[in-house]
């Protein structure tokens, strides 16, 4: 599902429900960095899953209003921290929110590329744990977003050394390459 508008909520309650996605995701922050927590809470997962579809809506619907709301979402700058830290412990959430908040923005995309998300794509696509599927799906349609809305972030790919990585973790699990060094049998 791409929204719901029983979550999204109407217009009137959008600016309130931004601040309480700010609170949420601060207060996790905070939580992470006392060592109190180790993973993305259950406020804090609801909280980047309302940005996913509050931004997912106005960007279907053709909204005039996408970048303003963008720019609400991320003006202090925290909720981008915020996001990419909960995408780096493995949250679809936190990085399906970076993608809407990215979407038509190039200022964006640059603004959360400089922040680190390009070390956190490549993390994604090395980890090969039990939900390394979702993540990479994730961090596939982030690192997809970022490279087609600002040409400037294929210069930090490049540089953070992530082509490769995708490239390997492309050809790893589903293809079979035959090197030439162990021909097969012929039938």
């Amino acid at each position: 599902m791409k929204y719901d508008l029983d979550v999204v909520g109407k217009e009137s309650s959008h600016d309130a429900q931004i601040a309480s996605v700010k609170r949420a995701l601060g207060q996790w922050a905070r939580s992470i960095e006392t060592g109190s927590a180790s993973s993305p809470s259950a406020d804090a997962t609801e909280a980047a899953e309302w940005v996913r579809q509050y931004l997912t809506l106005k960007i279907e619907t053709g909204d005039v209003q996408l970048p303003r709301a963008q720019s609400k979402v991320a003006a202090d700058g925290e909720v981008l921290h915020d996001l990419l830290l909960m995408f780096e412990l493995g949250s679809v959430h936190a990085a399906y929110a970076l993608q809407a908040l990215c979407e038509r923005n190039a200022q964006m995309c640059a603004k959360v590329a400089k922040l680190g998300a390009m070390d956190a794509i490549k993390n994604a696509f090395a980890d090969e744990g039990s939900a390394a599927g979702e993540t990479t799906c994730a961090a596939a349609a982030l690192v997809s977003t970022l490279a087609c809305r600002n040409d400037d972030v294929h210069r930090l790919m490049a540089k953070s050394r992530l082509v490769p990585v995708i490239l390997n973790r492309l050809l790893l699990p589903p293809c079979d390459v035959d090197d030439g060094a162990n021909p097969k049998p012929e039938t």
